[in-house]
């Protein structure tokens, strides 16, 4: 777990990183999923439940876009 965002091109094209420094609601955790900037694949950002990490928060299809 981070305590900030990783810069563009930190994160591979769809690793998953979680990242808690305060920008989703109270008891939830931000999920950045990597893109690629080469392919045109934009980065994308979800807040998911705190107790909802790992395996099961990559399954779990009710993410909320950040």
């Amino acid at each position: 777990m981070l305590k900030a965002e990783p810069p563009l091109g930190k994160v591979s094209e769809g690793e998953h990183v979680l990242v808690d420094y305060g920008t989703c609601p109270k008891g939830d955790i931000k999920e950045i999923v990597g893109g690629n900037i080469v392919k045109e694949i934009a980065r994308k950002s979800y807040c998911i439940p705190r107790k909802q990490t790992g395996i099961n928060a990559i399954l779990d299809r009710r993410r909320r876009p950040c």
